[in-house]
């Protein structure tokens, strides 16, 4: 039976979207990049079949043959460790896109050891795995829908054991039991699409039908503690079109901060035993929270469903609050990864200006986060800054959390290192194994593959082009289909082809991004805390069908408009010039130092590659910086490199590699910003 709420409670989903920004599904983007189909085969081949089998030896599936009473074993894990499983398996769901990923590599020792032996393809493989654990997930699912294992299981006896409490639904704040429910959803949802198989889906309707029934106006008043579920109704309502779903993800952020409903969350931190309101976003009505505070990924995710429910619902309006928000985190919270800039204490969002570089926590997770809020902020509101901002995260803030070889992680992201702080989960000096599979960990197991998605827009017969990743964009208009074929050799140069075949002749728009670091702007949009030590004047070269073009050069985009045929050419050439970075005089940690970059991508220097003190050394600006490409190091790389000064003023050579790339070959000292006796502004 289908509740549906009143009042409040029960808005109304927008009709007629036909002029909005709308991201184009995974189905009709094909990949064929070899940067990108490197990460995407990795992820396919390595790490996901790593992570399968670390969720069997960490008992894990174990939990759910306990939870279906046909065990007797106590939880394994922590309260959220459901949600791992549902996110792998969305990654799987969207590795599904990927025609290329067709081939097992050493399948009988690298794959999925607990559920059999090589397949034709890895897609089957993987495909194999997540329907043998969603039967588990059905088979421990309770007949009121109800399922989470670490309440449906034995209490653990280990002595790090989180306590289980009393009955389900008792600890909202701490418990994560919507926070698994809201992957579950995104994981079905996901798997639905792109499978067709219809089982999953039923668990994640069942549960989202039992959490409807438990509460709402009148019933458990109260919001989750760790945002995301209301992610996951939001794309189950997409699905199905039932509105008691978009109804109670609106509920849920409604109640944030109602303290006439529920005590609000307050967290203590265990080391300074500082308490914090802000910690879970319950301070203040959504709203209001237009400075974003307390848990970095909690925020991020309270803001991407902003964002999406403005998309669905008339009387919404988040949007200004989305925006202040926005420009509250870029003018002193962001990382010059992109990343939101967070710390380790109680993994919150930096204060303003406190970005600290030995010490940064970064989540992996956060960066992700923060890419998709930029994502759905560009759906919403068309403006070039949030692509542009998502370019340096998905370069730099989220692809530096996955090793090359894609065997071990990053939780955090420090931009500097001495090779002994332990910067990864007060656990490692260089990035971790499997041995703890992390939220961070999950999460770039379902990122990677969705990759795609972000390349392209489109707007009734418009299409953006966001990003400049070799790809096949498919797409129909009032006239039929028209595919646009890109061709690129980013990140390491800046030549793109874009290839025009049409059903018929027609007229429609393309718009191309200019990047801001063309523009002299590492981010744009806002008082960034960010500039380039020098103005450039190198802009893209245009030509279409061999005919050089001139175009706005302080435009958004490069619009194209014109009657387009089959066999019709872009050619663009970015100039892709070592650029210095340096940081508003308000980041005491940065004074006088600075960071370089070449096109979307972030550098540092690394102890392997430079014996020397990284703290002493000092970049004159009179001296040149050189690039090349070097295919034996680090899987093949563009480096930067140039002359510096250590031990009074002695020269000697330095080498700077991707900041992606750093923590590859063990642990070591790394810098990201260097001594160059710059001003700041």
């Amino acid at each position: 039976m289908l509740i549906f709420f009143s009042g409040c409670y029960s808005p109304k989903p927008k009709g007629n979207k036909t002029l909005e920004i709308i991201e184009v599904p995974l189905s009709k983007v094909e990949i064929k990049d070899d940067f990108w189909n490197g990460k995407i085969t990795t992820n396919s081949n390595v790490t996901i079949p790593a992570v399968l089998n670390r969720f069997d030896e960490n008992g894990y599936k174990d939990n759910y043959i306990s939870a279906a009473g046909k065990s007797s074993s106590a939880h394994r894990g922590l309260p959220w460790s459901d949600s791992e499983l549902y996110k792998v398996i969305e990654g799987i769901a969207y590795l599904n896109y990927h025609s290329d990923n067709k081939t097992l590599v050493n399948a009988g020792d690298t794959l999925i050891k607990s559920f059999g032996a090589a397949y034709q393809s890895n897609n089957d493989a993987l495909q194999k795995a997540a329907d043998s654990l969603i039967k588990l997930f059905e088979a421990a699912q309770d007949s009121n829908g109800y399922l989470h294992t670490f309440h449906m299981t034995r209490q653990s006896p280990e002595p790090w054991a989180r306590k289980k409490p009393d009955h389900n639904w008792a600890d909202i704040e701490n418990m994560h039991e919507l926070y698994c429910a809201g992957h579950l959803i995104e994981g079905a949802v996901a798997y639905y699409k792109t499978t067709g198989k219809k089982a999953f889906l039923e668990v994640a309707i069942k549960l989202a039908n039992h959490i409807n029934q438990t509460f709402g106006p009148g019933k458990l008043e109260i919001p989750p503690g760790h945002q995301e579920i209301e992610l996951g109704l939001i794309q189950l309502y997409q699905v199905t079109q039932n509105p008691q779903y978009l109804n109670l993800a609106h509920y849920f952020l409604e109640e944030r901060g109602n303290g006439k409903n529920h005590t609000l969350f307050i967290k203590t931190d265990k080391e300074s035993g500082i308490k914090d309101r802000h910690y879970a976003q319950d301070h203040l009505p959504v709203s209001e929270q237009i400075e974003a505070k307390g848990h970095a990924v909690r925020a991020l995710y309270m803001y991407i469903a902003m964002a999406k429910l403005q998309r669905e619902i008339d009387s919404v309006n988040y949007l200004p609050t989305l925006e202040m928000a926005w420009k509250d985190l870029v003018e002193g919270k962001v990382s010059i990864t992109g990343g939101v800039a967070s710390v380790k204490r109680l993994e919150s969002i930096a204060e303003t200006n406190e970005l600290p570089n030995l010490e940064a926590y970064n989540e992996t997770c956060n960066a992700i986060a923060f890419l998709v809020f930029n994502h759905e902020m560009f759906l919403l509101t068309g403006d070039v800054k949030y692509p542009d901002l998502m370019e340096r995260i998905l370069y730099n803030g989220a692809l530096s959390g996955i090793s090359l070889d894609g065997k071990s992680f990053s939780y955090s992201n420090p931009l500097a290192s001495d090779g002994k702080h332990k910067f990864n989960l007060n656990k490692s000096a260089e990035r971790l194994d499997f041995e703890f599979v992390a939220c961070c960990l999950s999460s770039l197991t379902r990122f990677i593959p969705s990759v795609p998605k972000y390349i392209y827009a489109q707007r009734g017969n418009e299409i953006f082009v966001n990003q400049f990743i070799g790809s096949e964009l498919s797409f129909k208009n009032e006239k039929g289909t028209v595919k646009l074929k890109q061709e690129t050799e980013f990140p390491w140069n800046g030549h793109a082809v874009i290839t025009v075949t049409a059903e018929t002749s027609q007229e429609f728009p393309i718009h191309i991004r200019i990047p801001g670091w063309l523009k002299n702007k590492p981010i744009i949009g806002g008082e960034s805390i960010y500039h380039y030590t020098d103005s450039s004047q190198a802009k893209i070269e245009l030509r279409v069908n061999g005919k050089v073009l001139n175009y706005n050069h302080e435009a958004a985009f490069i619009t194209l408009n014109k009657k387009w045929e089959t066999g019709d050419k872009i050619e663009l050439i970015f100039p892709m010039e070592i650029r210095k970075i340096a940081c508003d005089e308000k980041i005491v940690s940065n004074r006088g130092k600075i960071a370089m970059e070449r096109g979307p991508l972030l550098y540092c220097l690394e102890g392997h590659d430079n014996p020397f003190n990284l703290l002493q050394m000092e970049l004159k600006p009179e001296d040149q910086l050189n690039t090349s490409f070097n295919k034996k190091l680090l899987k093949g790389v563009q480096t930067i490199s140039g002359k510096c000064y250590v031990d009074d003023n002695k020269t000697v050579n330095f080498l700077a590699i991707p900041y992606f790339s750093w923590s590859n070959r063990g642990a070591g000292s790394m810098q990201v910003w260097v001594n160059a006796n710059q001003p700041s502004l």
